[in-house]
């Protein structure tokens, strides 16, 4: 790899790929958000449910379009659930799991397309691969005859 890593990547990556940091902050305003896009989303496919598309373009814009209140009775109370729900206070009082230093290089880690990181295939290590080396890689087995066959049409299409 052709990066240098620090002490504080060197404790993040120490703590696993399934650690979690405690919240910087707490935003009300986003979950409300991501709750609506959610629900748009259960609206969404219930509305359209068994249509098909038949638009030719490959290129849209971005539909805002919310559908109305369902006539299906458990989607709604479900929906209604959800937005009733009460919502838990932030909490201020939280105290951070890592330090700054290592929040910042959690986000550098985060921000780098140049590097994949996965868990080893045994023992549970953290790998950091370049991404191109990765895709090589990557391309290089399912290239291989051996044990992968390119299909003339994809199967998950059903009749």
């Amino acid at each position: 790899m052709s990066k240098c890593l620090n002490k504080h990547h060197c404790k993040i990556l120490q703590k696993g790929l399934k650690f979690t940091s405690t919240p910087e902050k707490c935003n009300s305003q986003e979950l409300e958000s991501d709750i609506q896009k959610f629900v748009r989303k259960l609206r969404l496919v219930e509305f359209f449910d068994g249509a098909e598309d038949k638009d030719p373009y490959l290129v849209r814009n971005k539909s805002d379009f919310i559908p109305p209140k369902n006539k299906n009775a458990a989607l709604e109370k479900f929906v209604s659930k959800i937005n009733n729900y009460p919502r838990i206070k932030c909490n201020t009082n939280v105290k951070p799991n890592i330090t700054k230093e290592e929040r910042k290089a959690m986000r550098k880690f985060a921000d780098d397309k140049s590097i994949v990181i996965k868990e080893a295939d045994k023992g549970g290590a953290v790998v950091i691969m370049d991404a191109e080396k990765y895709k090589h890689l990557v391309n290089d087995m399912l290239n291989d005859a051996k044990y992968y066959e390119a299909l003339q049409e994809d199967p998950s299409k059903g009749d």
